[in-house]
């Protein structure tokens, strides 16, 4: 079982490959595409300009570092959709990340992924979790438009996964570990990302480099730094970072709505609940499955970690990596849950509940 893993810096390349990452994937995002299509005009799902590489030339140093260590290395294109005028972009960047010599792209656009048929463009295709893949008839759909791997959507149960893996047809399954998830199906979701970063590009900048943030309030802790911080973890300013997070209210326009129906709704029961989700829930686990995972042939598990300090990330591929090296060792599923769950409170310090839990019909 392989553990793929994000990456934005090149110098986060080597202390994960020595933690135990098999796989990467990264994002490009040039001066040039932000210039001409703004965050609205994402080309991937990660529209953080401090979350992607600058350049295809730093793209080709990525991978040849990682490929000087037999690893692998994917590129995302994977927005929602594209308007007509990216997709001649789009195709150029593509090539030139061939040229890179990456080994996959992750697409999410069906009409991209036609285009790349139609132009005969050879390279690898996995499906992202933003497309959506929720049953086996879809394998079969796609897998007759080249794709060799498919990343499964985070809400599917095991028995859904179960379900599709018994009926697969040689294309590589994919799930996601350790993720916090999200109270929408992402698959179905437009909400914008990366709103801080239009509205407030330097306390963006501040959040999305925060390897530094502790050694440059060290050396800074008065002044303008110093409120910089007290701003940009302001909850308020936070919740910008994700459209779906922002305060709203509701307010009555139509007199004929039951009265029962607009409690309900002024209760702003979502609202609660993201707040909750958003700046509590930081790190769902999901590491019981494995052993299940394992079973049904989930070759791959990713982590979805591009903004996060590398001293977390690389806690996680290790916690991860070391649960993987003990599947075998374990003949029952609920030795290995006793076993993940000890391990996950040693890592984390806190013990392992229902709240950060992914499948709960495994754990209870």
């Amino acid at each position: 079982m392989n553990i793929l893993v994000s990456i934005k810096k090149i110098d986060e390349i080597k202390p994960l490959i020595d933690a135990g990452v098999d796989e990467f994937f990264c994002g490009v995002m040039t001066n040039e595409w932000k210039k001409s299509f703004s965050h609205a005009g994402t080309i991937n799902a990660t529209p953080s300009y401090y979350n992607n590489f600058k350049s295809f030339d730093e793209l080709k140093q990525a991978v040849d570092i990682i490929h000087s260590s037999n690893k692998k290395v994917f590129l995302t294109i994977n927005s929602y959709y594209y308007t007509k005028r990216q997709y001649s972009e789009l195709i150029d960047q593509i090539k030139k990340s061939i040229k890179c010599g990456i080994d996959a792209i992750i697409v999410a656009d069906l009409g991209l992924l036609l285009m790349l048929n139609q132009e005969g463009i050879k390279i690898e295709i996995h499906l992202s979790v933003l497309n959506g893949l929720f049953n086996s008839d879809a394998l079969e759909f796609y897998k007759d438009l080249n794709v060799k791997r498919v990343v499964l959507p985070k809400q599917l149960s095991l028995n859904e996964t179960r379900s599709i893996a018994n009926k697969n047809n040689g294309i590589e399954l994919e799930r996601f570990i350790l993720t916090s998830g999200c109270l929408n199906t992402e698959s179905f979701c437009r909400f914008q990302h990366g709103l801080i970063e239009a509205k407030h590009p330097l306390i963006s900048k501040f959040i999305f480099n925060s390897q530094k943030q502790d050694v440059l309030m060290d050396k800074f802790s008065k002044g303008i730094l110093a409120k910089i911080k007290k701003y940009a973890t302001d909850k308020t300013i936070l919740k910008q970072r994700v459209a779906c997070s922002i305060n709203y209210d509701i307010k009555e326009k139509e007199e004929h709505i039951d009265k029962d129906e607009l409690i309900r709704i002024k209760s702003n029961i979502t609202q609660v609940l993201s707040d909750k989700h958003h700046f509590e829930r930081r790190n769902g686990c999901c590491v019981c499955s494995l052993f299940d995972l394992n079973k049904l042939g989930i070759k791959t598990i990713k982590l979805e970690r591009r903004g996060v300090p590398l001293i977390e990330k690389t806690r996680d591929v290790l916690f991860l990596k070391k649960m993987v090296n003990k599947l075998s060792n374990y003949k029952t599923k609920e030795d290995f849950i006793k076993a993940s769950k000890h391990e996950y409170k040693n890592t984390y310090k806190r013990e392992c509940n229902d709240y950060f839990c992914q499948y709960k019909q495994i754990c209870n």
